[in-house]
């Protein structure tokens, strides 16, 4: 009896979530798509200390069971996760989506001072994960282009919002117009509805009020 055989699968999946694939990473890594998504996946419950099941993956993503099963052997096979004490991704994985530590500083510093309230070791998890879409150097210029627009007096917010929602994958609030938003405080007069003109003649006013 191996640690699969005991697996039980739903008739009916639950099927929720997002990935995105860096596939010149899932090259590198030879992997499949559905691998790199089973793979991808653990790796998010990872980060959010969830406690995973296969059949918690499987309802996810609404593999059946053969194919569930060949995918999950195959990634322990690569080296890729490991399933000895819970089923988690494995530095193997990890490694390729390494960022180093200076990149994570130059985000979460500017002029030598933290930027951002919220926990650090959070935020950099985040960072981490996002830039296993994004080039660090993208992600710091939209920082950039976000503390341009929070130096506005008319920004309207009272306080910078976290790293970690700034960084959040589902809502990308990184990659919000930062500098369009800001383009509209400071020249509001182009944003104004345009108001057509009428004109009128004493017979069109005189038809308006009989």
């Amino acid at each position: 009896m191996n640690e699969f055989d005991n697996v039980t699968v739903k008739n009916n999946t639950e099927i929720t979530g997002i990935t995105t694939i860096n596939h010149a990473k899932r090259v590198q890594m030879n992997l499949t798509i559905a691998e790199y998504t089973v793979a991808d996946l653990i790796d998010y419950g990872n980060s959010t200390r969830k406690l995973l099941t296969y059949d918690y993956i499987w309802r996810k993503i609404g593999l059946d069971k053969e194919n569930f099963l060949s995918i999950a052997k195959s990634l322990i096979l690569k080296g890729y996760v490991n399933s000895q004490d819970g089923i988690k991704v494995t530095r193997k994985w990890m490694d390729v989506f390494m960022i180093g530590d200076e990149w994570f500083d130059a985000f979460w510093f500017v002029r030598g001072e933290a930027y951002w309230p919220g926990a650090k070791k959070d935020a950099r998890e985040k960072f981490i994960k996002v830039c296993k879409f994004y080039k660090p150097e993208f992600v710091i210029q939209c920082r950039d282009n976000y503390i341009r627009f929070m130096n506005h007096p008319d920004n309207g917010f009272r306080k910078v919002m976290g790293a970690s929602v700034f960084l959040n994958l589902q809502t990308e609030r990184f990659k919000e117009d930062w500098l369009g938003h800001l383009h509209r405080l400071k020249h509001p007069m182009e944003f104004l509805p345009k108001v057509a003109r009428v004109d009128f003649d004493k017979q069109k006013v005189t038809e308006l009020f009989t």
